[in-house]
Order: C-alpha cells, then structure tokens, then sequence
C-alpha cells in the first residue's frame, strides 16, 4: 500500500526527531537547535558537529555532510525503507494506518493486532531466556569465543530443559497461549490438552528488526541431538525466507561502508562483529533468497559471500549467484581454505588475515566458472555444457555492461567467440521460447533519477546551479527570506528544473498554511535526492543576518543576470534560423536592459 503525501506528513508532524537521535547519540542545547557527536559509524569524531533542528526537524553533519529528516535518519541509520518508516513513526506516534474499505479494515485491525501480540509475546520470551543464562550456557558461548559484551548487545539467552518454563513466564504476564503459539513459542501437546515449550536445551539467538522488535528466534542445541539448530517457525510476523539475522545491529555499518559481508550462520556473524567486521549479515540456516537480496540491495550493491569451505559451502555460494545478479547486485566471493567456516578462521587465524583474504576476493561469478572449469578440456559438448549452464547467470544480470565484461572472460575461458555465445544463447531461448526482458535504455550522460523505496521518483538537485541551491538553503532560513524571493517573481527564471519544481511546491504549500513554514525543510528532504541543499549556507555565519541579506540579494542577481543571458542567447541563435525586424529590436532592448541592470550595481 502506498501512503498518501498527506498522511506520511501527519505522521512526520507528530514525531520528534530530536527524541529519536537522542537515542543514538547525547544531544545538548545549541544556538540554532542542538549538537552532538555524528551517530554514523563512519563517522567517528571527539568534537561534536552533528546539529539538529528540533524547529525545522531536520538534521546536519557539518563533518561529514549527511543531512535529512526523520525518514532519511531512519534509512541512513536503521536501514529502513520509505513504507517501513513511515509504519515505525506511525506507530511511535499511536496514529492508525490508513484503511482501504470498510471489510478490508476489519482484516487488517485484526492482522495488526496478532502482530503486536506476537511482538509481545515473544518480548517476553526475550527477557526470559536472558534471565535463564546459567553458567552451562554461558561457558558454552565463552568457548566459542564470544565476550560478555557481544552476548549483550545481541541478547543471547538459553532455554532451560523443563518442557513448560516459558510456558509460565508467558502465562504470569497473561499472554495468549494460542497467540504463543502461532508465534512459535509454545506447541500443543498431541495427547490431551495444553502446551510445551517449543525451544528446549538451546542457546537463543533473538531475530530482530532493524527497529529493535523481536519478531522470531534461533536456538543452537547445548547437548547432542537434532536438529543442532532450530528457528521459530513462520508467523505473522517472521519469515526466514526474508528475514537476515543481526541487522538491527549492521545495517548502519552496511550504508556506512557501502559493502556487506553474508555469512551462513549465528556464530559466524556474532564472531566477524566480534572481530570488527561489523557489516556484516547471516541467513537463517537457510539458502539465500531473492528476497533476501533485494533487502541488501537497499543498503548496498557491493556484496562479499562467505560461505563454508567445504562442498557445502560451494554449492550455496553457487546457489546464491544467479539471486544476487537478478537483484542488481555486485557479489563477490571468498571460500575459505581447509574447510573452515568463518569462526573457525578468525580463531585459527585472526582477524587480519580475514580482513586479507576478504579484500582478496574474486568476483563470484568468476570463481564459480573457475570451479566449474577445473576439469575443463576444452571438446566441443563441454563448452556447449558450459555455456547451457551459465546461460542463466548472464540472464539475471541487469547492468548490461557488466554482462559485456563477464562475457569477455567467459569468452576467454572457454575459447568460445563472443559473438558465437551470444548466439547460442539467443538461440537456446528462441528454442524455448523464452525472452530475455526489455531493458530501458537509459540516454548517454543523462542521471537517472533516483527512486524512494516506496516507488516515488526523488527530485535531482545535485547538479543545480550553486546561485540556485544556495537560494533555496536561505528561502528555507527564514519567512522574511521566503516572501522576499517570491515576491521578486524569481521562479520562472529558474534555470535548473528540480529546484523550480521545488520552489513551486514550497510556494503552494507555503500560501496554503504559512503556518507550516518551520516543517517545509524537513517536508521537502523526503521529495529530494541530496538533502545537504537545506544547509548550503556556511554554518559559521548564522549570526551574521546582515551577511545573509547580503548573500541573498547576491543569488537574486545571479539568477537575473543568468536569465537574460540565456534570453539573449537563444534570441541570437533563433535569429541566425529566422532574421526579423521585431527579434533584432527585442535583442537591442534585451542588451540595453543588461546594461542598466550593471549600471545600477
């Protein structure tokens, strides 16, 4: 379901974006708002240079440069998308999402309130499996090398032996035994009535949002038995299939860094965190999904795959390479030697000489063609077995020159031409009467508008003029500064598209409720693809009003002079096709009129 502009400013409107980073990162008083350390992890700073503005609700990092409101925080810093956002505030802010019809509403008030149950229920189970930690658990995570301090921020527990201790922790805090059990807390018994405690014996692994819920859990068995590792079954809540584990805790290192580290397992994410590779996220037990990949291309397209070194390992690193091409993705990978898993590594071998062979790492698709050419003789049926078998990778790749670059090496490998490749796979889909999808094309040098999660097209403004974006930073400073640059009927001299269109909705938004002028900043970074535009103007002269005037009336002539120059231009070009009487007097007028402009200066 898609928000309407209206409600995601209601929802925007009833929050405060000073509580929410004061979460992350001790704020204090300030002359336009307050200050603090940046919250973001690739940021590390002694001197504060982070400014909110609790009147504006925006916010700037005059160190780093990262700027927005509430919605982008929540995606730079929690890796939250547009509609999960704007659910996360609206539901911070007690404000019901909007209805459909009537008898969809019904079922959706129904499923909403099983998932805050279920939410609950399994916030229970959290607290209980942490006050359960005895110290047979907790010599067991110890062993496998993990601190106090990682047991902590991950919130491992232990699930006792008794069959019903969570059954009665659930019970005293009068939680559905029914809702327990669609959360996959508890089981019913199959002779007779009532429930046992689905985890038994196990260290848990909660499974969290990127918002903190805990919606399911993992649980690795202490004594021998199967399964060893056993996660909640899916409910309305969880899924394995689109659930990554730890990101509550990496998604800001992931944007941070621009890259993710995917491993298998608990352990293997608790143990790279642990050792400072802390982008980093593991599947559920489970092979990696599509949609798993689309949720990592949200944070980023440059992926590592560490998998096992054993034939395990292999295959789910082969698995996982068509996926992670149909989602746009840049996926590297690193098999480690010896059969060894990640954990074992970093215990055998150390954090640094991880960090090495990460850095080391092929493109995946070249090391599954390596494998798959180990015993490659070069006769005619294995290079057409080659090239049927990876005929599907060059399919689900998107970024059409990156097919052309794999195909060169494919090409090389095999000692295939590349057009023959190419035209065995255009016949092989015409014989099986598959189409490859039409691509759009995208013009030379021409940027290619960025998208909101939600599907709304951002307005681009990194590349306006410097005069125009500077004039929108000081229209956004102050009413006075507003009314001044509308009344100097500026916006259709306008050279730059994205700021007129900017422009024209602060315009309307601004008659309509001038009393919405401190929210316009914070509105329009949602609308936009480089909200930095709001703090243009130099931080340091803040106090400096006479300045401001100054530079104000300075980007007003700026934008003048650009006009008419342009005016003048295109006259000149339009004469040169068409010489008339009436075009060489408005020229003569249009110069004249420039020189007066100068004169008055």
């Amino acid at each position: 379901m898609r928000y309407s502009e209206e409600f995601v400013q209601r929802v925007l409107e009833a929050n405060n974006l000073q509580d929410l980073i004061s979460e992350v990162t001790r704020l204090k008083p300030a002359r336009q708002g307050f200050m603090g350390r940046c919250p973001f992890p690739d940021h590390p700073e002694k001197t504060p240079s982070f400014s909110v503005s609790e009147s504006k609700q925006v916010y700037h990092c005059f160190g780093c440069g990262k700027s927005g409101n509430l919605l982008t925080f929540l995606r730079d810093y929690h890796a939250m998308g547009f509609r999960q956002s704007v659910e996360f505030l609206a539901d911070r802010a007690r404000i019901e999402l909007p209805k459909s019809d009537p008898e969809q509403a019904a079922v959706e008030d129904q499923g909403q309130q099983l998932k805050r149950k279920i939410l609950a229920a399994n916030a229970v189970a959290r607290d209980f499996f942490v006050t359960q930690m005895n110290e047979r658990s907790r010599s067991y995570l110890q062993a496998r090398g993990l601190t106090e301090a990682t047991i902590a921020t991950f919130g491992l527990g232990f699930a006792p032996e008794g069959w019903d201790g969570l059954h009665r922790a659930l019970e005293r805090k009068q939680i559905s035994l029914a809702v327990a059990e669609t959360a996959g807390l508890l089981r019913q018994r199959r002779e007779g009535t009532g429930h046992y405690d689905f985890f038994r014996d196990r260290v848990m692994f909660p499974i969290r949002r990127v918002s903190g819920e805990v919606i399911g859990f993992g649980g690795r068995i202490l004594a021998t038995g199967e399964p060893k590792y056993l996660n909640s079954p899916d409910s309305p809540v969880f899924s394995k299939g689109h659930t990554l584990y730890g990101l509550d805790q990496t998604a800001r290192f992931i944007r941070a860094e621009d890259q993710v580290i995917i491993v298998e397992g608990y352990m293997d994410l608790l143990a790279l965190f642990q050792a400072g590779f802390k982008n980093v996220v593991a599947t559920l037990g489970t092979a990696l999904t599509f949609e798993h990949a689309l949720a990592i291309g949200r944070m980023t397209k440059n992926v590592i795959v560490l998998f096992d070194g054993d034939q395990p390992g292999q295959e789910a690193a082969e698995k996982s390479l068509p996926l992670l091409l149909s989602a746009a993705l840049r996926p590297r990978g690193l098999v480690l030697p010896e059969n060894l898993d990640p954990d074992e590594y970093l215990l055998a071998r150390g954090a640094e000489s991880l960090r090495e062979e990460i850095q080391r790492a092929p493109d995946l698709f070249n090391q599954v063609l390596l494998h798959w050419t180990l015993q490659y003789r070069g006769t005619t049926t294995e290079k057409a077995g080659l090239m049927e078998k990876c005929q599907p990778l060059f399919e689900a790749m998107k970024d059409s020159r990156l097919r052309e670059l794999y195909l060169a090496d494919f090409s090389q490998r095999i000692q295939v031409n590349a057009a023959q490749i190419k035209r065995f796979f255009a016949e092989t889909r015409s014989s099986s009467g598959s189409h490859r999808p039409t691509e759009r094309k995208q013009i030379p040098g021409q940027v290619p508008p960025e998208e909101r999660s939600d599907g709304e097209v951002l307005v681009n403004l990194k590349q306006a003029p410097k005069a125009e974006r500077l004039l929108l930073c000081l229209a956004l400073r102050s009413r006075v500064q507003l009314d001044f640059i509308l009344q100097q009927n500026l916006l259709e001299l306008l050279f730059h598209s994205g700021i007129k269109q900017i422009f024209q909705w602060i315009r309307d938004t601004y008659r309509q409720e001038p009393e919405k002028f401190d929210k316009l900043a914070s509105l329009i970074t949602t609308r936009i693809d480089d909200p930095g535009v709001v703090f243009e103007f130099d931080p340091s002269n803040d106090d400096n009003e006479e300045l401001e005037a100054e530079v104000l009336r300075d980007c007003v002539r700026r934008i003048q002079t650009d006009a008419a120059k342009f005016a003048i231009e295109n006259l000149r070009q339009n004469l040169k096709i068409n010489p008339t009487r009436e075009g060489m007097e408005k020229l003569v007028q249009l110069q004249k009129d420039r020189l007066n402009e100068y004169a008055k200066r």
